[in-house]
């Protein structure tokens, strides 16, 4: 017992070397400077000598361990556009997929981006937001000539078999069944694969075929 009393006012000790009393219940630092200056580099043990490079991983873990000492301007101050090649916060193909992410937790790109300055002026420069902030953009056509046509070995419903998630990136299902309706996406051999497309992902044939206890029996 005496010696628990005895620690805890070494600890009270230590603390009021560095910072004095302030006006109410608040502690100001002293007048010796030369005292927190020492102490200021003071770091946590998991800060060992590959910090810098395991960091991003155990912030995306457990965030609430970061902000007990830090705030996000601290992580802005690295991660900014002139440091970013060193410090990559994004996988390599994020350009091609952030869309998805932004629909997703748009909360999640604003701890570090601003929307109406970050997005719109890349936007801008890649002719996907011709318009101002707050106005509807006109319709635009962002891909290749004859991505509609079934012919073309490029069209669009080879791309999105191949890579579906660079149509999902400014695509919903919906924008698929607002078009093919009445119309068999399907080309003419699709019948002998049916069965297999349906037991591989049956969500994309729901869209349009609804009850799929009734497409199960048309498919051989």
């Amino acid at each position: 017992m005496i010696f628990r009393v005895v620690s805890t006012l070494f600890i009270v000790a230590l603390a009021f070397g560095c910072h004095a009393g302030g006006g109410g219940d608040e502690l100001q630092p002293s007048a010796s400077d030369s005292a927190i200056g020492a102490r200021s580099r003071l770091l946590p043990t998991s800060h060992t000598i590959d910090w810098i490079a395991r960091h991003g991983k155990v912030s995306l873990s457990n965030a609430q361990e970061c902000a007990s000492c830090h705030m996000e301007q601290d992580c802005a101050s690295c991660h900014v556009e002139q440091l970013a090649a060193p410090y990559q916060v994004h996988p390599p193909n994020f350009l091609t997929i952030h869309s998805i992410d932004a629909r997703a937790n748009l909360a999640h790109c604003t701890d570090c981006h601003r929307a109406d300055v970050f997005c719109h002026q890349c936007h801008i420069q890649t002719n996907f937001s011709p318009t101002p902030v707050g106005q509807a953009p006109p319709r635009l056509d962002f891909h290749p000539p004859g991505w509609l046509d079934a012919r073309q070995p490029g069209n669009h419903g080879v791309m999105a078999r191949r890579n579906i998630n660079d149509c999902a990136s400014c695509h919903s299902e919906q924008d698929c069944v607002s078009c093919h309706i009445g119309i068999s996406p399907h080309p003419s051999e699709f019948r002998f694969e049916c069965r297999r497309w349906l037991e591989a992902n049956a969500r994309p044939c729901a869209q349009c075929h609804g009850d799929l206890s009734a497409l199960r029996m048309l498919c051989p």
